[in-house]
């Protein structure tokens, strides 16, 4: 393994076997496998997955990722109101 790639259980030594918690994370894979509650994934890294799928080919995979990269956008794009406003129905309309 290279110096970047985590080694097996490195998660879980620093925060225990298992996280009864939302556990927040990036695409490190050091989180895949890991015993949690529910996680929620950096929403900064969904661009990349998207743009990825869009050049695979078949399966309407440019559509789909780009009709989820227009929604990215326009979440990013409203969030500052939802945080202002805390309006979430608000911030969801935008999203449709």
């Amino acid at each position: 393994m290279g110096p970047d790639t985590p080694c097996p259980g490195e998660l879980e030594s620093i925060v225990g076997s298992s996280y009864s918690d939302v556990l927040s994370s990036d695409d490190f894979t050091a989180y895949n496998g890991y015993a949690v509650t529910a996680q929620q994934k950096c929403q900064a890294h969904l661009p990349r997955h998207f743009k990825t799928l869009i050049k695979i080919p078949g399966f309407n995979h440019q559509e789909i990722g780009t009709k989820f990269m227009d929604l990215i956008d326009e979440g990013f794009k409203n969030y500052p109101l939802f945080q202002q406003t805390q309006n979430l129905h608000e911030f969801l309309t935008c999203l449709s």
